[in-house]
């Protein structure tokens, strides 16, 4: 693979690490006021925020590997995905289970009775 290639895959990665990071963390403080409000919290609101927070760490983390690993493949050649695809991966899986977590709460406000 050439390096402008992988280069850009990089840059590309971050920006969207950067980006699902602010989509988060707006999700995140807009529903800050529901669970700190008083009252019952549902659960699925509770844990997508947890996950979503997660999320937020992982990125941060895999936002400072992506440098380190561009400056290790620009030294050396050697091209260590390992790391960066672990981060990816985690980073992905949370936010999607966090998706699915306020899935789960829009379809449990429809489907309570009204009253």
């Amino acid at each position: 693979m050439k390096p402008e290639v992988i280069v850009e895959a990089f840059k590309s990665l971050q920006d969207w690490s950067k980006w699902l990071v602010a989509l988060e963390t707006g999700i995140c403080a807009g529903l800050w006021s529901k669970l700190t409000g008083g009252g019952a919290v549902p659960m699925a609101l509770v844990l997508g925020w947890m996950l979503f927070a997660a999320s937020i760490i992982s990125a941060a983390v895999l936002l400072i590997a992506i440098p380190r690993a561009m400056h290790k493949f620009g030294q050396s050649g050697s091209l260590e995905l390992k790391a960066v695809t672990r981060l990816v991966a985690i980073e992905y899986g949370l936010f999607l289970i966090g998706i699915l977590c306020f899935v789960w709460r829009v379809t449990e406000a429809a489907l309570a009775p009204a009253g």
